[in-house]
């Protein structure tokens, strides 16, 4: 699995380092403050065995790099995100909506160093994801 993935950024020739880690109820999650990738390998597993059967689980992994890559390659264009993100109420809409933006541009930017293979799946998981950012947006709207 993870020389899969360390392929990927290798091929793109990114400053991006990636752990492995049991602790994050995450599936994967980039830290723009030091450049590191976390994935979290039971989290992939569960996402594969309830959405992907047909992939393997390198597969799985590489589509949900992608995404964290594209979080990468948003940072690096806008360096202020960091500085924009503390400016707000993280129990408001505003702020949901400024993350929904943001996984709809990683997902974007990801894009770029998808593999042609994956482009299918990947847009099911952009669909799992924004669905979830959508019914919390949707939850604090009828709160």
């Amino acid at each position: 699995m993870e020389r899969a993935l360390l392929a990927i950024i290798e091929k793109n020739n990114l400053p991006v380092k990636l752990e492995p880690t049991n602790k994050s109820k995450k599936i994967m999650c980039f830290n723009r403050r030091d450049n590191v990738i976390k994935y979290n390998i039971e989290n992939l597993r569960l996402l594969r065995q309830k959405h992907f059967l047909q992939l393997t689980l390198e597969e799985v992994g590489i589509i949900c790099l992608c995404h964290e890559i594209g979080h990468f390659i948003e940072n690096r264009r806008n360096p202020y995100i960091g500085n924009e993100a503390r400016e707000f109420n993280k129990k408001d809409k505003s702020w949901l909506t400024f993350k929904f933006n943001r996984e709809k541009n990683a997902y974007k930017f990801g894009y770029l160093v998808l593999p042609n293979h994956l482009k299918e799946s990947y847009e099911k998981v952009n669909e799992l994801n924004l669905a979830n950012y959508r019914n919390k947006m949707f939850l604090l709207l009828i709160e």
